[in-house]
């Protein structure tokens, strides 16, 4: 027991510094990245995430799809390490960094990513704000700054131009006058002024000014060298006419931070200089000129600018800028919207909750604005779940689960700012679960047993064990252990040693906390005699059930008894005893059931045991009801008595109130009358006194309780009286009537009728708006839920009395009268004369009739004349009247008056239109809507001038060379601006003018307008076409160009188009642009085109409108090349008699042919890997099969055709390998006879070369001496030795035959041998030709006779070999050559030196070594090049002693690391043509050759460009051209380089603008291009890079 103790003291300390001993804290975050944040890729960042928590956490980071974020080779890496925080615990850091990068590694999902940290322990997870980076490649950028207009007195405003791609990061450093440095500032520098926004402003303009030079600097965030722009200047004009004021600086949304200061500017023209007045709108005062509006000083008007320092919250909202000046206003709206950096707080910060209750987390945020709030657990947002539920920022959780602990945070974000705050949920008091659970288990006594319960809950529960029901009983034999685990989790054990028969029963573990409990019961039978341990005193409950178990041990048992008294039970129908021996009594009697009891226990043996428990029977207490009244009211005394009627002492009672002891609530006393009773005293009740009161009764055996509610009632009282209240017609008001009292009170509303006394309900609720409509009261009136009175759109009818009136039962009620006015502002009637058309000269009378409350006054005013200072106003019924007459109107009278109303409560304006009639004015802005060759669309403005509908408008036209009186007119309606001018000449200057006409007369005619007519594509073709032959692919062509007349315009170039003419008309012609840019014709090389094909071709002119038509064609043919395509289906047979081969093969498809067939060049070459010699055979024929005799049978020939023009040999066919048939034996090569003992001779002999068919055998002929007839001798094909056995003295003849399937062949030369009684020393071996692979073993056979065996001898060359590593002599002579090299190479002898030497022996034998190595690398060079081929020559290097059997061609891209492509060609080829290649780049080529012993290394590698460069632009003035609709560009003038042109890319800007548009066309632009990019208007000029 002991040692359990301490083993879980020790396991609790070790693990207690992370949270096992109950000290467990969710992570924290201490730092975190920003919201945002940008970098340049030159210098890389860092996000650093650092927090707390216990047990110790991990640090993570993902992206924004939740996908975790590592390490990334050379671009992104995390690091971790633990560091001191500022308390003792350590702080968990995690660093993300992105390192420095080239352009070229930027990726979008790496450099342009949300990023968040996680953070997570056992408690939960939390996660970082997301945190989106942007990386910034550097790149240069400059800054401009155009000129500014402005007049004297005026003012002027720069602008420094930052190209958009940069100017996110770009600020403004200074602007420098004259050299004089200016910097940003909220004030004034004399006549200067940097706004905050980088505008430099320049106050009250004199003529000097002009020649000032203005310019702005400006530096990158991440570049700190400042940026200097060009320099600009002010173009002062004199003093101008009356003019209205013109804003030339606006804001249309200003977002500052709080205490940040800010200025709104209003720059304004005008003449005479404009006042400028700043107005913030508010929503119950309307608009309100911040000189009155307060703000405390920090709202101030600087030389018409707004300043707001230190903004504040409240400081949001829409101003208006208003410039006013005699000729008139202008205004500007701007909307100030105030940003406070967001903070967000979960409140509470640590919730323990109990299981099944609710949670209630809310999110206090500060900050504006919000855009969007979200709540995460555990790092991830939280799932739409029914148990949850978002309202008002706060989240409620219905039942709380046990998947519901952990971490909460909610984020709150906007565009710009996110903030996030956490709340740890632990789970509360929680029932007990039993994670594990000991079996049923039976066993023989002696060994050891241990029983576990694993349990969770909370708080942490407490694991007790029984057996039988009882508590464990005590001896050395059984331990009980226990201790926390690192979940949390209980486990607890008991252990058994050395188990016996008396340990045997039902052991129960048992888990229970504050929040319940729960057990496992499952039983131990260890074989044995039966035994019923002792038993203690049980107690039960009166009233209940008893359960009593029989503690029996011993296994198998047979039959357990009870017995009370001496009687075996049961004895009453309240009794029961189930099979497992458990006593069961229901509705427990104290009488009764009190006593003794005994249990016995039997086993099969007959053996029995017995043990008896005294049961103790106690008895609840029981609680007398009692209520109270529910007419309680404010001020009564209240008494409640509680008695318990029954249960055994000692009692416990007490009183509460709503779980909180009602000693402890002000104005209560508790009175305990004697043990069984006490009393409840109230001796004033106050609404602090309602609530649910309750007396509980306590003893041994039970707790009773008994509840009843006290309600106390409270009359009403004003929370907030009405008051009399005003409103304007047609405007909206809420009064307020709030009451409080208990039960609530209800609110009414009623309205005085015309006697006094009697009063119409106001109905409340409907309408969603808490509004109702009251009974004869009118639409727009109702009481809200508040209990207020609501007004919408407010009437006459709706002023009067208003009667409040709050009541709930409990006194006499409150009620309030007030009263409602309804105020009217003034109004003009709607029937009045809006337009007023006089004719010139004439009286004009203006009426405007207003109503309203009294005062009103009246005031005409008028912006472009003084007129209306002759009104007269005067009051008539139901207001006031006011009339303006102007006796002899004038022309300049003509425009808008207003008539301005007001009175106290507002102002109301009724505007008159003076329509003054005379002779039109000229018709303005005329300009050409619409242009073609032969016609012109013409579309003008109204005159300005002119009140009279215009009748007819005139336009006249005429040839820029002609006269007035000879040009044309056409006439249309006066409601039509458009007209159209037909038929024209094109290409010609006209002058244009409009005139318009009423029944009064005409008006001057317009300025005219000069326009040309659009020019036409040429009329003819071009003159003189012909052409000839230049090469196999390529035509010259020249031409005249076509007749002056009929070009329509200035020609650009021309069109030469060439198609097969063999296609008749079914292909297209293919066409190129030469942009000669003349009119003299021209001549083009035509290249790319088949060889020995007829062509047609034809030439077009083109101008800036099109192509004209087309000559007639010219039909040429290109010259003759080699055939391109070898010969199809070539096929061989063996000739008769195995010496010749039959070739047939047809001709290459006739596309294929490049001119006309001369023959072919059929090739026959034998390969032998012996050599490097290569034979070779090669003819001319005309046929189609060919016979080639004087081969070698039984040979293998690579054959190869080739057809033949007079251009040359085309592509040969594939090789093709073909045998020749057998032939009849050759004669072996060489047969040497030398005797090897007395009776013996040794043959030896070469196989024929060169074999001319499978070698069946040998056929050995000897004639013995004296003898006529040979006898022959059969051996076998592999033979080269043969012995003879037997030979008699004398003289022996031998020659030798070879046989083939054919036939035996012609024999050796005789050989004799003379035998004789000493052996002759002598060489049997015959020399021959050995060719080897370097690296092989090469063994050299030297077989000598003679007695005694002479000594041999090796010799290479002449010198002599001594014995190495490399060479060595086997014991039978032969010369073993390890690991050949090719140094090895040459003539090896073996020789003998005896003095037994026979003249007529052989004494030596030779052998030629011919080693062979893999070849070396070829020599290669590109000798042509193309647009999109690169030729490539080559010429084999030393082959190795063995001929190359073929090669290959190898070639990539030398940019960009590309794959490499091969080609592998037959031994013939030294030359290939690299084709399909891209036009102007740049390729890595090297060759390899291979032959049977392998592939060389590669041969040196050549670098080569095909031919073609990058297209060459024309010079500027070729470029474009352009008129009032448009702009051409003429792509024909482009040079391609030699590489054809994919498709234009255009930059166009305004000359002032700093930035390029960019067009991009596509790919098959004939000749010229109609720029359609959004274009300016046609009166500012363009730029084109």
């Amino acid at each position: 027991m002991k040692l359990d103790v301490l083993r879980t003291f020790a396991l609790c300390w070790i693990i207690g510094q992370q949270g096992c001993c109950g000290l467990r804290e969710g992570p924290r975050l201490l730092e975190e990245p920003p919201p945002s944040i940008s970098f340049p890729n030159t210098r890389g960042v860092s996000l650093t995430c650092s927090a707390a928590a216990t047990p110790p956490p991990t640090v993570s980071w993902v992206t924004a799809d939740g996908m975790r974020a590592d390490d990334v080779a050379s671009l992104r890496t995390i690091t971790n390490s633990p560091t001191h925080a500022h308390t003792h615990a350590l702080a968990y850091n995690s660093t993300l960094t992105l390192l420095p990068f080239q352009p070229d590694q930027y990726r979008h999902d790496l450099h342009a990513a949300t990023y968040r940290c996680l953070v997570t322990n056992s408690v939960g997870t939390v996660t970082s704000r997301p945190v989106s980076v942007n990386a910034v490649v550097m790149q240069r950028f400059e800054v401009g700054v155009s000129d500014a207009t402005g007049v004297v007195g005026g003012a002027a405003v720069f602008s420094c131009d930052v190209p958009p791609t940069v100017a996110r990061h770009v600020s403004l450093t200074s602007w420098s006058v004259d050299g004089r440095s200016l910097s940003v500032s909220t004030r004034p520098d004399g006549r200067y002024w940097v706004l905050p926004s980088g505008e430099l402003l320049i106050l009250s303009l004199t003529a000097t000014d002009a020649y000032s030079r203005v310019s702005c600097r400006a530096s990158h965030a991440f570049d700190n060298s400042p940026r200097a722009s060009n320099t600009a200047r002010v173009i002062v004009t004199g003093e101008p006419l009356v003019s209205r004021p013109q804003l030339i600086l606006r804001r249309d949304l200003v977002r500052p931070w709080v205490r940040d200061d800010l200025l709104l500017p209003c720059v304004a023209r005008g003449h005479p200089s404009p006042s400028v007045t700043w107005y913030k709108e508010d929503e119950t005062r309307g608009r309100v000129d911040v000189k009155a509006g307060g703000g405390g000083g920090r709202l101030r008007v600087v030389e018409g600018q707004l300043v707001i320092t230190g903004a504040r919250m409240d400081d949001s909202g829409f101003y208006l800028c208003f410039a006013n000046n005699s000729a008139g206003t202008d205004s500007y709206r701007v909307n100030v919207q105030v940003r406070e950096r967001l903070g967000v707080v979960v409140e509470p910060g640590l919730q323990r909750v109990d299981l099944g209750r609710p949670a209630s987390l809310n999110c206090r945020v500060s900050g504006s604005p919000v855009t969007s709030l979200t709540w995460y657990k555990d790092g991830r947002p939280l799932p739409p779940l029914p148990r949850l539920s978002t309202f008002d920022r706060s989240l409620q959780i219905g039942q709380v689960s046990r998947e519901d602990g952990g971490m909460y945070q909610c984020l709150a974000k906007n565009d710009e700012d996110a903030a996030q705050g956490a709340s740890q949920v632990d789970l509360g008091d929680s029932a007990p679960i039993l994670e594990y659970r000991f079996i049923s288990q039976t066993l023989q006594p002696g060994p050891s047993v241990s029983l576990k319960c694993i349990a969770s809950g909370a708080p942490t529960p407490q694991v007790t064990w029984t057996l039988d029901g009882f508590p464990l009983p005590q001896n050395d034999r059984l331990v009980v252990g226990q201790y926390v685990g690192m979940g949390g989790s209980v486990v607890s054990h008991v252990n058994l040693t050395g188990v016996r028969a008396v340990d045997g029963g039902a052991y129960t573990c048992t888990a229970a906390n504050r929040a319940g409990s729960t057990a496992h019961t499952a039983r131990l039978n260890v074989y044995g005699p039966a035994y019923v341990r002792p038993m203690s005193v049980v107690t039960a409950v009166a009233g209940e059930q008893l359960i009593m178990s029989c503690p029996a041990a011993g296994y198998p048992l047979a039959k357990i008894t009870w017995k009370r008294d001496g009687r075996i039970l049961p004895m009453t129908a309240r009794q029961s005893v189930h099979e497992n021996g458990t006593l069961t009594i229901r509705d427990v009697q104290k009488a009764a059931d009190g006593g003794s009891y005994t249990c016995t226990a039997s086993d099969k043996q007959g053996r029995s045991h017995s043990s008896t428990a005294t049961v103790q029977v106690l008895v609840p207490p029981k609680v007398q009801p009692f209520s109270l009244r529910k007419d309680l009211a404010l001020g009564e005394r209240v008494s409640v008595q509680c008695t318990v009627n029954s249960g055994d002492k000692p009692l416990l009672v007490t009183w509460t109130k709503d779980g909180v002891a009602a000693e402890r609530i002000p104005g209560t006393e508790v009175r305990q009358l004697d043990q069984f009773s006490n009393i409840l005293t109230i001796t004033r009740l106050t609404p602090l006194h309602t609530g649910n009161y309750t007396c509980t009764a306590t003893n041994d055996a039970a707790t009773v309780t008994h509840t009843v509610p006290l309600r106390v009632n409270v009359p009403p009282s004003w929370v907030e009286a009405p008051r009399d209240s005003s409103v304007t017609l047609g405007g909206s008001l809420a009064i307020p009537c709030h009451a409080q009292g208990f039960p609530t009170p209800r609110i009414t509303w009623r309205k005085t009728r015309d006697q006094p006394g009697q009063y119409s309900p106001i109905l409340g609720g409907g309408m969603g708006l808490g509004l109702g409509v009251g009974a004869g009261v009118g639409v727009g009136m109702g009481v809200a839920e508040n209990g207020s009175l609501v007004v919408v759109g407010a009437r006459a009818e709706d002023e009067g009395k208003y009667l409040c009136e709050a009541a709930n039962g409990v006194g006499g009620g409150l009620s309030a009268l007030i009263d409602l006015s309804v105020n009217a502002p003034p109004r003009f009637d709607p029937g009045l004369q809006r337009t007023v058309s006089v004719r010139r000269g004439s009286q004009a009378t203006l009426t405007c009739h207003a109503h309203g409350d009294p005062p009103i006054t009246l005031l005409w005013q008028a912006t472009h004349t003084n007129a209306h200072d002759r009104s007269v106003v005067r009051e008539v019924a139901g207001g006031v009247r006011g009339e303006l007459v102007i006796p002899s109107v004038k022309m300049e009278d003509a425009g808008q008056f207003t008539c301005t109303a007001s009175n106290t409560y507002g102002t109301d304006a009724f505007v008159v239109t003076l329509v003054v009639q005379d002779v039109p004015g000229s018709p303005h802005g005329l300009r050409v809507s619409e242009r073609g060759s032969r016609y012109l669309t013409v579309s003008w403005l109204p005159p300005v001038t002119s009140h009279t509908p215009v009748q007819t408008y005139t336009v006249q036209y005429r040839p820029v060379r002609g006269s007035w009186g000879e040009g044309e007119e056409v006439e249309v309606g006066g409601e039509v601006t458009t007209a159209r001018l037909a038929p024209l000449v094109p290409d010609t200057q006209y002058l244009v003018r409009v005139l318009a006409s009423n029944y009064l007369g005409s008006s001057p005619h317009s300025e005219p307008l000069q326009v040309r007519t659009e020019g036409e594509a040429p009329s003819a073709a071009p003159t003189g076409v012909r052409a000839d032959a230049l090469s196999a692919t390529s035509l010259r062509v020249a031409w005249d160009a076509p007749p002056p007349h009929t070009h329509h315009g200035d020609l650009l170039g021309y069109n030469v188009g060439v198609r097969r003419h063999d296609m008749g008309g079914e292909g297209g012609y293919n066409f190129s642009l030469v942009g000669v840019g003349s009119s003299v014709g021209g001549r083009e090389v035509v290249n790319g085109l088949r060889a020995w094909v007829q062509y047609a071709v034809v030439v077009r002119a083109y101008n800036s409108h099109g192509a004209g038509p087309l000559s007639q064609p010219v039909v040429v043919r290109t010259l003759e090349d080699v055939p391109s395509a070898p010969p199809v289906g070539v096929e061989c047979s063996g000739g008769a008699g195995g010496s010749s081969l039959v070739v047939r093969w047809a001709p290459p498809s006739p596309a294929h042919h490049n001119g006309l067939l001369q023959g072919y060049r059929l090739t026959l070459t034998r390969l032998d890997d012996s050599t490097e010699k290569v034979d070779e055979i090669s003819r001319m024929t005309s046929g189609r099969e060919e016979s080639v005799g004087g081969l070698r049978a039984w040979t293998n020939y690579s054959v190869t055709v080739a057809a033949v023009t007079r251009a040359g040999v085309g592509l040969a066919s594939p090789d093709l390998t073909c045998t020749t048939r057998e032939d009849v034996a050759g004669v072996p090569g060489g047969l040497r006879v030398l005797q090897s003992s007395g009776d013996s001779a040794v043959l030896t002999w070469l196989p024929p070369h060169p074999p001319t068919g499978l070698l069946l055998g040998y056929t050995l002929h000897h004639r013995p001496p004296h003898g006529r007839t040979p006898t022959q001798h059969s051996l076998h094909a592999q033979a080269n030795v043969h012995i003879l056995t037997h030979l008699t003295h004398g003289t022996h003849e031998f020659w030798l035959t070879a046989r083939t399937r054919v036939g035996e062949g012609p024999p050796t030369s005789t050989v004799k041998l003379t035998m004789m009684e000493q052996v002759p020393a002598g060489v049997a071996t015959l020399g021959d030709r050995v060719v080897v692979t370097r690296g092989d073993d090469v063994r050299l056979v030297c077989l000598t006779v003679g007695e005694p065996r002479p000594p041999l001898t090796w010799t290479k060359d002449g010198r002599r070999i001594e014995p190495s590593t490399r060479f060595s002599q086997d014991a039978d002579g032969s010369l073993v050559i390890r690991g050949v090299e090719r140094i090895d190479r040459g003539n090896f002898t073996c020789s003998i030196n005896s003095v037994r030497k026979h003249p007529y022996v052989h004494t030596s034998s030779t052998y030629t070594l011919h080693v062979q190595v893999p070849p070396s690398a070829p020599s290669a060079h590109i000798s042509d090049a193309t647009s999109s081929s690169l030729t490539v020559t080559w010429a084999a290097g030393d082959t190795g002693g063995a001929a190359v059997r073929s090669w290959a061609v190898w070639w990539r891209a030398a940019t960009g690391g590309g794959s490499w492509h091969t080609r592998e060609l037959g031994r013939a080829h030294s030359r290939y043509v690299i084709g399909d290649l891209q036009c102007g780049a740049e390729y890595q080529v090297y060759i390899t050759a291979r032959t049977h012993v392998g592939v060389s290394p590669p041969s040196r590698p050549l670098t080569a460009h095909t031919s073609g460069s990058p297209p060459v632009a024309p010079p500027s003035r070729q470029v474009a051209s352009g008129n009032s609709s448009g702009l051409w560009v003429w792509l024909g003038r482009w040079a391609d380089g030699g590489c054809p042109i994919t498709h234009f890319t255009l930059e166009l800007k305004r000359s002032r603008d700093p930035t390029w548009t960019t067009c991009e066309s596509p790919c098959d632009l004939p000749v010229t291009w109609s720029v359609a990019c959004d274009l300016f208007p046609r009166d500012l000029k363009y730029c084109l890079p």
